[in-house]
């Protein structure tokens, strides 16, 4: 326990003070005076020695420390006339000062460790509370889970002591200062303090209680702490349950000899262990025991089959008077480093991973049990295995959650020094505040150490590296000696056990698993998830699956961290940095916009692809013609056997053949050979057929029903020689068809449908159907892309921005127009100046009203960065609000996101192919598309085909009207109401990258080169 510093500065800018009259941290428990209260609770909650302080609390808003109410937590203190606040609560959501947002700087001029005296907001909270009767007699704790940044506090006016660490509980004993009747407790909040500079996390700056605040009963004598590892042996045919138990007494009382019991039960209660021990010296105010014992065949705890027993800790008199008993789910695993590799008991593990911080849409960092339930959930759902804790420790009830359903979890100390860089002036090589690194990660681990989820301690995230990282290191190895340790930082050096790099590229993975090193290789962030991003996500894995070594990753991240507004109109967006506050706020947009989820939690369809590739299976085709597939068994300890694989052999008229299959013969890691027995198909040579497996559940699995949907896998069975016309319209050869020719335009007639070309431009600008107009502007050539988060990181929008209006801008060199056997061709020669390239477009239309476009582009001398896109663009009639294509989909998918995305045929409206993404930029793509038709609810309208595959976008604004000048500076509320619909169609379009979204190009493969391209499309 720290004791106050002799220097002169105040706490909350004094680096050696940060824990002042605390006690010692401690595991998260729930004592409860019977076995019977104990059964029918469903957490400490329920415990009759537990009391909420939950809820209003009076309220003070200073702007600065200077005008704070200084006596304020004195007992006749007037606090009437104070507002009221919410507790858990960040102040900034409930109208006091503004939310902020930066990523790796401090919101306030860096000069450690001091922060600014006259724009520190500080709270004053206070509220009165009367003790449970039944209490007396019994020592009281007071714990406030979580105060961001500094605080201090009282009760009854006397003062109880300091804290920082804004992420681990703060508690108090508090007996000595009770009494009878109404109590009155206080806290003084500052938002900044010394302790900002190591809490410089990518997040939402906020401040407050953010977590539960409460009062605790115990008995004189009690359980203080208890560390609990339950491990197998090597064979697993045993386990060890290892029992480290402290007991303290505050009172200097003689009290009766004590006997601590233990037992241990199976879920169903079936005992299988117990013993006691009597505790020597009863007078002795702090006992510690150490307990040992076997227990046979236990069950293993996995993320796969999370087991858990549950211990049972019980304080006796020696006249067998229960004092207190105390429940912990206990999960039997081993985890260790060996041979290069993570194993769990005994196993090589992969690491299906995302970070995740904790974050509310309407409540910043106050997190719901509904909310913590809600992403285990989602993250089961999508073959998610394993979450870190970034960058700080979560709610205690986060790891509970994670023991019962299953998650592999890397616990994070509240240390991030970023704003100050790595390398002199990181504060890891500072030795003024090696106590306070030390401190957090004591308090981090101390909590949550008896959690099987746990299989990692993580010292900090981007502090850089030094001796303040080397101490933190060598305290966790000794205190915990079952779990290694993980340090980004630290990169191949003494302070981790595990290499984890963050963002590093496919080539520095292969060069790190070839140089067959002792540690494996876990990244502790990749596949940087902003916006429409997540490309090359299957070039990782491909890559993963080819080296022991390499055992996967943690996404960043796992949702968006937008806070909910409302537009004057009443619709629903979400704000991001940048959007609270004068103009001056620091603020690094929406950089905190960057998760696989909305802030809701609904997907974004990047998400779709990490349940593809995340699936707990590999299908393999060996001979399709024999319907002959290898199948994988890609868990970590589990076989196959809950899994349903149907198939169906399919083209776009019909399902030829299906059936359903079951493997229970794949251990872990194993292939299997699997015969469809699916006998003749007759395939027609015309046609184009699949084959489809998709997977489900059989029977219910924690949080995830029977028939949930695991993984689906697409195999080409047989592709014709061209792209099958999906409505064979008929030849009206008794038609006519005629050409007329004015200053201004061509007009091409034929039955029912008019084609007419501006003369200027060269350019189609109308096609009229039936008397109806369907284009709302030229069919012009179209270079760009409006910029996704990543093209910003690199720089694209400025280097390719010679590309951006080099097809609206083209030059008409020629036109001409020649007959032959009833079909019409144009010719439009383009030159585009801007880029100093040609562009041919060759129209045909016969007289069946079918238009031919032939494309021909051709690059000239200069010089030129990559093509973010190649294709045409069209404004269409907004009648057209119904879409049916044949391609991938059903979500939107990129040239580097398609292993998610099936080829199908595949209908809707035009307003479910644009995805909101909260910072507005390209979206909606489809890959491999062989028709797309757009029709009004008469069913009349337009259908295009692909001279070969093609891709297409259809959305209600133009790349145009979606680019934005600069990253975070359009919302959604910017966008126009349009009354026409875009059409891109398009030859390429460049990946959308994935590896980060501040450096990183798409891979190479997935960018276009400025090359001689010839595509077309046939309108019907």
């Amino acid at each position: 326990m720290q004791q106050q510093s002799n220097r002169t500065l105040p706490f909350w800018q004094d680096p050696t003070v940060f824990n002042i009259n605390q006690e010692r941290p401690c595991a998260n428990m729930a004592a409860f005076p019977s076995l019977e209260t104990l059964e029918r609770s469903n957490g400490k909650e329920d415990s009759p020695w537990y009391k909420s302080l939950n809820g209003l609390w009076a309220f003070y808003f200073s702007n600065c420390p200077n005008e704070r109410p200084v006596d304020f937590y004195q007992e006749n203190y007037d606090t009437t006339d104070w507002n009221t606040i919410e507790v858990p609560a960040n102040w900034e959501l409930q109208g006091y000062s503004y939310p902020i947002y930066v990523n790796d700087r401090y919101p306030f001029a860096k000069n450690p460790p001091f922060v600014p005296e006259d724009d520190n907001p500080v709270g004053s909270y206070k509220r009165s509370f009367e003790l449970p009767e039944e209490w007396a007699g019994m020592e009281v704790f007071l714990t406030f889970e979580a105060v961001k940044s500094a605080a201090y506090f009282w009760l009854n006016g006397q003062w109880l002591g300091y804290n920082q660490d804004s992420k681990t509980p703060v508690r108090f004993r508090i007996t000595p200062y009770l009494k009878s009747g109404t109590n009155t407790v206080a806290a003084e909040v500052y938002r900044y303090s010394d302790g900002s500079y190591l809490e410089c996390q990518d997040f939402w700056r906020l401040s407050g209680m953010e977590r539960d605040v409460y009062l605790t009963a115990r008995p004189q004598r009690h359980i203080r702490d208890f560390f609990v590892r339950a491990e197998p042996n090597s064979s697993h045919q045993s386990g060890l349950l290892n029992m480290e138990v402290d007991l303290i007494q505050y009172s200097d009382s003689i009290l009766p000899t004590h006997l601590f019991q233990w037992e241990l039960r199976e879920q169903d209660g079936c005992r299988i262990s117990n013993g006691a021990l009597p505790l020597e010296g009863p007078d002795d105010k702090e006992v510690s025991l150490k307990i040992s014992e076997v227990v046979p065949h236990p069950k293993l705890w996995t993320a796969e089959t999370p087991y858990l027993y549950q211990l049972y800790l019980s304080l006796y008199t020696e006249a067998a008077t229960l004092v207190e008993i105390i429940r912990i789910n206990v999960g039997f695993r081993k985890v260790e480093i060996r041979d290069a590799q993570l194993l769990l008991n005994g196993r090589p593990i992969v690491i299906k991973g995302v970070n995740r911080h904790e974050h509310d849409e309407h409540t910043g960092h106050v997190i719901s049990k509904e909310s913590m339930l809600k992403d285990i959930r989602l993250m089961k759902s999508y073959n998610i295995n394993a979450v870190r804790c970034s960058h700080y420790p979560n709610n205690a009830l986060w790891y509970e959650l994670c023991d019962r359903y299953g998650l592999y979890v890397v616990d994070e100390a509240n240390i991030e020094s970023h704003g100050m860089g790595f390398e002199a002036e990181s504060l890891a090589k500072d030795p003024l505040w090696k106590d306070a690194h030390l401190d957090r990660t004591r308090r981090m681990l101390e909590r949550t150490k008896n959690h099987a989820s746990i299989i990692i301690w993580s010292l900090g995230n981007e502090a850089g590296d030094g001796i303040n990282f080397k101490q933190t290191a060598d305290w966790v190895r000794q205190r915990d000696p079952s779990r290694p340790i993980q340090y980004e930082q630290a990169f191949e050096g003494a302070n981790t056990d595990i290499v984890c790099p963050m963002y590093p590229t496919i080539e520095q993975l292969v060069t790190y698993a070839e140089k067959n090193l002792p540690r494996p290789l876990i990244m502790c962030e990749y596949a940087h998830a902003m916006g429409n991003s997540l490309g090359n996500f299957i070039d990782y894995w491909e890559t993963i699956w080819q080296y022991r070594n390499l055992q996967g990753g943690f996404i960043w991240d796992w949702h968006d961290q937008g806070l909910a507004a409302q537009t004057e109109m009443g619709e629903k967006y979400w704000k991001f940095g940048g959007d609270f506050g004068p103009d001056e706020v620091p603020s690094d947009n929406n950089f905190c916009i960057n998760g696989l989820l909305f802030p809701d939690r609904q997907p974004h369809p990047a998400v779709w692809e990490v349940k593809k590739i995340y699936q707990p299976y590999a299908i393999e085709a060996v001979d399709l013609k024999k319907g002959l597939v290898r199948i994988r068994n890609m868990y970590d300890f589990k076989s196959l056997e809950n899994i349903c694989f149907e198939w169906e052999v399919w083209c776009l008229e019909e399902v030829v053949k299906s059936g359903t299959f079951y493997i229970s013969d794949a251990p872990p890691g194993q292939f299997i050979l699997h015969d469809l027995n699916w006998g003749p198909l007759n395939l027609l040579p015309e046609k184009e057929y699949f084959l489809n497996i998709r997977t489900f559940l059989v029977k219910q699995e924690p949080l995830l029903p029977s028939k949930h949907p695991l993984g689906w896998d697409q195999f080409l069975l047989a592709a014709p020689t061209a792209i099958q016309n999906p409505s064979n319209p008929p030849s009206n050869l008794n038609g006519l068809i005629d050409i007329t020719e004015t200053t201004e335009y061509l007009k091409v007639s034929c039955p029912g449908k008019t084609f007419s070309f501006d003369k200027k431009s060269g350019l189609l600008y109308s096609l009229r159907h039936s008397g109806r107009e369907f284009l709302r502007g030229p069919l012009y050539p179209n270079f760009w892309r409006a910029p996704v988060d990543n093209d910003f990181g690199n720089g694209m929008p400025k280097r390719t921005a010679i590309w951006r209006y080099a097809g609206q801008r083209s030059r008409l060199e020629k036109l001409e127009w020649t007959k032959k056997d009833e079909v019409y061709q144009i010719d439009s020669y383009l030159f585009l100046e801007e880029v100093s390239c040609y562009f041919q477009m060759t129209f045909q239309i016969n007289i069946s009203g079918q238009l031919q476009v032939d494309c021909h582009f051709i690059p000239g001398d200069k010089k030129l960065p990559e093509l973010p896109r190649i294709g045409l663009q069209a404004r269409l009639a907004p009648s057209l609000q119904n879409i049916t294509w044949y391609g991938r989909g059903p979500f939107e998918n990129y040239a580097d996101r398609k292993a998610a995305a099936m080829v199908g045929l595949y209908q809707g409206k035009i307003s479910d192919q644009y995805h909101p993404y909260i910072a507005p930029q390209e979206n909606g793509n489809k890959e491999d598309v062989r028709f797309v038709k757009l029709v009004d609810e008469r069913g009349e309208g337009i259908q295009v085909i692909g001279r070969s595959i093609f891709k297409m976008t259809v959305s209600p604004f133009t790349p145009e009207e979606l680019s934005r000048e600069s990253r975070g500076s359009l919302h959604p509320y910017d966008l126009p109401n349009n009354a026409y619909i875009s059409l891109c169609l398009d030859h390429l379009q460049m990946g959308v990258g994935g590896i980060d979204s501040w450096m990183s190009h798409p891979l190479e493969k997935y960018q276009i080169k400025t090359e001689e391209m010839k595509f077309g499309f046939t309108w019907l």
